[in-house]
């Protein structure tokens, strides 16, 4: 284990670090949430345009006209008609109604509960509307990159703030009015967005401790939101996960900084063609990411090796615990009998040793009773050599 803020001699970088963390931790905090409401959604759509059947032969591209806005590449050309090189490209992705009167409607409900009225339609696949509530989901996230998320758990941190700030249902369950600009300033949902941005995008791979302070203050802000998520337990344990954190009172594994970093690799290459002067600090963050890397290999092998050596103790230990648990179980609940209705009287009370003798045969055909027996080994062994024994 080791803690963040021993992991770069650089404060401001360390700073960093934590900043990407508790905009990871505050994602997973969200995750039940928002999956949640988003199959409400689902549902309310779903009800809206009373669905008694499914479709899956409309394409996104079907359900758009041509040109869209924002979507459609139209190729001009003089003397002869616009071509649309994307979506509307080939004679199935042509628009067209839906053939089952289902995907229209719900095209035009994804419209109404868009704050803007512009659903990233080449995020999403309409084939799954039905089937995939994360299909809905998509159209609220930004226009490029989330064509391939097939949930949650795969979006970003971006993608998962924008459902809620572009989906006008989340009104409902947070506190605050969620606006981008308001006559105090944008809304808390903006502030993250706009602090993933700032992090993921720097070009020095440094915070400084009063906008580390605002970025737990405006993270905290959100999970413990009083309407729905104070009360919502994973965004209660993402909350106290990042209070630990702000106040360096917890450890964090060498997987789990090995794996931070990684992810922070794309960051740290993108930043160093940003300016020169970054160039130095960026290196020395690299460098650390392959350290790191080494030592996680290292202990990796180091347990791969000793697993092998502590599978027969580990064997024996649960062996023994399970003898213990049934001595336990027959001595609680095997010793007593019923004797008569409401009175239970312990076996030992009762048990008599039985009459036991090993039975020697004489040559003669004559048998004689020789040592008595007193437990079940012995009824087949006499010292070290098997035996017969007869009971009498």
């Amino acid at each position: 284990m080791t803690s963040l803020g021993s992991v770069f001699t650089d404060q401001e970088v360390n700073n960093w670090l934590k900043a990407r963390l508790a905009i990871n931790i505050t994602s997973t905090g969200l995750h039940k949430f928002i999956d949640r409401e988003v199959k409400n959604v689902q549902e309310d759509i779903l009800k809206s345009i009373s669905l008694t059947a499914t479709c899956t032969n409309c394409c996104t591209a079907n359900l758009l006209k041509c040109p869209t806005p924002g979507i459609c590449k139209i190729q001009r050309q003089k003397g002869s008609p616009s071509i649309c090189n994307y979506p509307h490209d080939t004679a199935m992705h042509q628009p067209k109604p839906c053939p089952n009167s289902i995907c229209d409607d719900i095209r035009d409900e994804i419209i109404k509960k868009h704050r803007y009225k512009r659903p990233s339609w080449k995020n999403t696949s309409a084939e799954q509307w039905t089937s995939n509530h994360w299909e809905l989901a998509k159209c609220f996230m930004p226009r490029d990159g989330y064509a391939g998320v097939s949930n949650i758990q795969g979006t970003d941190f971006n993608g998962v703030i924008s459902v809620m700030m572009n989906c006008s249902h989340f009104d409902g369950t947070m506190s605050f009015i969620i606006a981008s600009q308001q006559p105090s300033g944008p809304c808390l949902l903006t502030k993250a967005r706009e602090i993933s941005n700032s992090i993921r995008h720097s070009p020095t791979c440094k915070v400084q401790a009063t906008d580390l302070n605002e970025i737990f203050k405006t993270m905290l802000a959100i999970l413990e939101d009083s309407r729905v998520l104070a009360h919502d337990t994973d965004a209660q344990d993402a909350a106290s996960k990042l209070k630990q954190l702000q106040n360096e009172s917890t450890d964090i594994s060498l997987t789990d900084v090995y794996q931070l970093l990684k992810e922070s690799q794309e960051a740290s290459e993108q930043a160093c063609q940003v300016s020169a002067e970054a160039k130095v600090e960026i290196k020395t963050l690299m460098d650390k990411i392959r350290e790191l890397e080494n030592k996680f290999d290292n202990s990796q092998t180091c347990v791969k090796n000793v697993n092998p050596e502590m599978e027969d103790t580990i064997y024996a230990q649960k062996v023994l615990e399970l003898r213990r648990r049934l001595i336990k179980h027959y001595t609680d609940n095997t010793q007593y009998v019923s004797v008569m209705q409401n009175h239970d009287i312990s076996l030992m009370e009762i048990y008599a040793t039985p009459a036991i003798h090993r039975v020697d045969t004489k040559k003669d055909g004559k048998r004689k009773k020789s040592e008595p027996v007193f437990t079940y080994k012995d009824h087949f062994r006499k010292g070290k050599m098997s035996c017969c024994a007869r009971w009498s």
